[in-house]
């Protein structure tokens, strides 16, 4: 069950591709050794989506939803653009 589709149900009907290993959120964990840094935590979006994870790939899911191979894709953004980089890893 994707979270998404329990506040936004119509979201059911689009299509979608399915790109990351989980639907749920991404865990988060305490990061330790790190001298001044008592209460650093992390967002391990890499064990949803282990090729750019994360928010990205989720909203992917739906953008791509219709692609199919053979397919173009086109997508724009910034020099260093993390959506550029996830949309090309997965369409």
């Amino acid at each position: 069950m994707i979270p998404l589709y329990e506040r936004f149900p119509a979201l059911r009907e689009l299509p979608r591709a399915e790109l990351c290993i989980t639907t749920g959120v991404s865990p988060v964990e305490r990061i330790t050794g790190i001298a001044g840094a008592d209460d650093l935590w992390i967002k391990r979006d890499d064990l949803n989506a282990p090729f750019g994870g994360g928010n990205k790939v989720r909203a992917l899911e739906f953008l791509l939803g219709n692609v199919r191979a053979g397919d173009t894709v086109l997508t724009l953004g910034g020099a260093g653009s993390t959506h550029v980089l996830s949309t090309a890893i997965h369409a």
